[in-house]
């Protein structure tokens, strides 16, 4: 029968219920459940309604499973990629017209929407996987934010963090530059560097929907959010050999354990590297 009177709780009782629900829930949600039942009995203790507070001989020890974050390998992201510059039916005649348009700014009248658009999706595309940076950071870039020269973003991170996120890779960079000039073809000059197709700043959900659709339609099988980009920017750097602290502020974290969830190694790379680089394949017998 359920104890009505919380003097009657024992340490036992509470391991009892601990086991019960661990047979039920994720560890998280568990260490939620006992935090709630342990501040009600702290506010008990505290105005000496107990005698004998049960959590002072209680240990709580439940170790949380690592989360592996998700993310994209390098053939997925070759895939949509090339899905955007070479397969998307509108690619090609964007590029086409702006390179009329920039030589001869006339031609900015002969610009469709859907072909800034084109330029918008891809340019979002780009800075995610080029950068790492956050959606809703994307979502809220605004031109003061942008330094044309170096080809920098300041960005206000999580924390109110600020860091400075580079766009360096040369199509990324060309494809970006032409969406900034070719907006001025439909967009009203607006502060923020991303707009719908309303002339309003980019949502994160809108954000969320065009990267599951260039997904969809690049044929990758897994369901694709703008959190995979960073998570492989993270994970193909450290691939690289790029040093953790270095990708530690790319990212913005505050605490280099927190970055440290990337440090995981597949099957794959387990046996790639100890095929390649163990001392016993020097030795030849």
């Amino acid at each position: 029968p359920p104890i009505q009177d919380p003097s009657k709780v024992t340490r036992a009782h509470l391991e009892k219920y601990l086991s019960v629900l661990t047979e039920k829930y994720k560890v998280k949600t568990v260490k939620r459940k006992i935090s709630s039942i342990k501040g009600f009995f702290t506010y008990l203790d505290d105005r000496e309604l107990l005698t004998d507070n049960p959590f002072q001989k209680f240990k709580l020890r439940l170790q949380e499973e690592i989360r592996r974050p998700k993310s994209m390998s390098m053939s997925e992201i070759d895939r949509l990629l090339h899905y955007l510059y070479h397969s998307n039916p509108t690619a090609q005649k964007a590029q086409e017209k702006a390179q009329l348009a920039i030589q001869d700014p006339r031609h900015l009248s002969r610009i469709y929407l859907k072909e800034i658009l084109w330029y918008r999706d891809v340019s979002i595309l780009e800075l995610l996987f080029a950068t790492g940076i956050r959606v809703a950071e994307l979502c809220s870039l605004k031109f003061c934010d942008y330094n044309k020269t170096d080809n920098a973003f300041t960005v206000i991170g999580k924390g109110n963090k600020e860091r400075t996120i580079l766009l360096l890779n040369r199509q990324a960079v060309t494809t970006f530059h032409q969406y900034l000039f070719l907006r001025k073809a439909f967009f009203q000059e607006k502060e923020h560097i991303f707009l719908t197709r309303f002339d309003q700043p980019m949502s994160t959900q809108a954000v969320r929907n065009l990267v599951e659709k260039y997904a969809g339609l690049a044929g990758l099988s897994k369901r694709i959010t703008p959190h995979y980009f960073r998570h492989s920017f993270a994970t193909l750097l450290l691939q690289q050999g790029v040093d953790i602290r270095y990708i530690q502020e790319f990212l913005g974290h505050s605490s280099i354990t927190t970055t440290q969830i990337y440090l995981h190694v597949s099957d794959e790379q387990k046996r790639s590297i100890l095929g390649s680089m163990h001392p016993r394949e020097k030795i030849s017998i």
